[in-house]
This record gives structure tokens, sequence and C-alpha cells, in this order.
């Protein structure tokens, strides 16, 4: 009897291996950190789950296997989606964080088309 666990994996067009999906998060995690200007301390630091700069470290460098929940919490500390992290190559324009109105400013943002 074969194990479940023994099963080669198969490889097709849309397959890909684990340690090529953790460089290519790890290698999206740093490039939207730098588009970002953080540093890895202040991403660690933006993390709720209080993850420290080694961390950041390690998944940058594909060294790490991230859970979905870290997956959504480095989403989080980078302003952007799962989705993006998981993506060949996230541009680094994604989801850059929201304008803060002037200070004493009390005009409202225009509608797109309006």
């Amino acid at each position: 009897m074969t194990q479940a666990n023994s099963k080669p994996v198969r490889q097709g067009p849309n397959r890909v291996s684990s340690r090529e999906l953790r460089k290519r998060v790890g290698a999206n995690v740093r490039r939207l950190r730098k588009a970002r200007q953080m540093t890895q301390q202040q991403l660690a630091e933006s993390i709720a789950e209080g993850y420290c700069k080694n961390t950041v470290s390690d998944v940058e460098r594909g060294r790490r296997n991230l859970t979905l929940a870290s997956l959504h919490a480095f989403a989080a500390g980078l302003n952007c989606c799962e989705s993006q992290l998981l993506l060949p190559r996230a541009p680094s324009s994604v989801h850059p964080p929201p304008a803060q109105p002037a200070a004493g400013s009390s005009k409202r943002p225009h509608a797109v088309g309006a």
C-alpha cells in the first residue's frame, strides 16, 4: 500500500513547486516592502502576529513556508491583498496607502466621473 505522502507531485502547465512558490512570495514581499520604503524591522512590527526581523528575512529568501494566516498577516502589513504575494511578479504600486487630506481641509474627494 502506498502512503498518500509518497506520491510524486504531478507537474503540469499551471503547477508550481512549493520551493518556487516560497521564492515567489519572498520576492514579492521584498519588492513590495521596498516600494513602501519599509525596513524588515518595520514590516515585522506592522504585522499583528508579532513576527521578528529574522522571520521577514527568512520569508524574503524563500526559507519559510507561510500558513494562510501568515500570508494574510504579511499582506495586511504590506497593505496589499494575498493574491498579490502569490503572483509571478507583483507590481510595486499595488494598493498604495490612501492619501491623507491636508490638516483642516473639509473638502470631500471627488468621485471619478462625477
